[in-house]
């Protein structure tokens, strides 16, 4: 299981929510945090994670979850609705690069994401997802690759989980970046039972450049 799903299946699925999208990153400039407020855990990996809740009118989070070392659980920090969201910038609309910033009401963040092509799609998912959640004042989006905002959007029942898994909907995204692009391979499986209650599948898949 990779950690993603790890970390969907620890954290959101038992709070009755879907994980929309997750993005390991970590900070481009440290903040000085006294030994004890940490509590001497060491080293530790940190994912900004984007979840929409099952339950009716539903609430869409941003939410910073850290792993620490030698540990398989995940301890959630932060947690911002998505309403809260005021900017996301990009940094560089002309080249792939890692690095991208969190505008809230109350402060913000800059992060570098494991990869280029893992902000791209993260990124991505955010700007469809804001689309569709927030019905006015949605957040600005700047310094963003044009073709990250403009490309079809992602079926409404979108979720991250496993293949395998039997929640009823599975996504696989792939990512490589060519140069100045990133190409973006989301397969959509939607499993229906048969008669015989044994899941059959059939799939959509989006293919486009970012």
């Amino acid at each position: 299981m990779s950690a993603k799903s790890a970390l969907n299946k620890a954290v959101f699925l038992p709070n009755d929510e879907r994980m929309l999208a997750a993005v390991q990153v970590r900070r481009r400039t440290k903040k000085k945090i006294p030994f004890l407020a940490t509590g001497g855990q060491g080293d530790y990996t940190t994912f900004i994670c984007l979840s929409v809740t099952n339950k009716k009118p539903a609430q869409v989070f941003l939410t910073k979850v850290k792993q620490f070392e030698g540990s398989s659980s995940f301890v959630r920090r932060s947690q911002w609705t998505i309403g809260q969201l005021r900017q996301v910038n990009g940094i560089d609309s002309t080249r792939d690069c890692p690095e991208f910033d969190l505008m809230f009401e109350n402060g913000s963040d800059q992060w570098i994401a494991g990869s280029a092509g893992e902000k791209c799609v993260f990124v991505q998912i955010l700007h469809h997802t804001c689309q569709r959640y927030i019905p006015e004042r949605k957040p600005d989006f700047i310094n963003c690759h044009s073709k990250l905002l403009g490309a079809p959007a992602l079926p409404q029942h979108l979720i991250h989980s496993d293949a395998n898994s039997n929640d009823g909907v599975s996504v696989i995204v792939s990512i490589s970046s060519f140069g100045s692009a990133c190409k973006v391979d989301l397969l959509w499986q939607q499993k229906t039972a048969s008669s015989q209650h044994e899941p059959n599948s059939s799939s959509l898949r989006y293919n486009y450049s970012v």
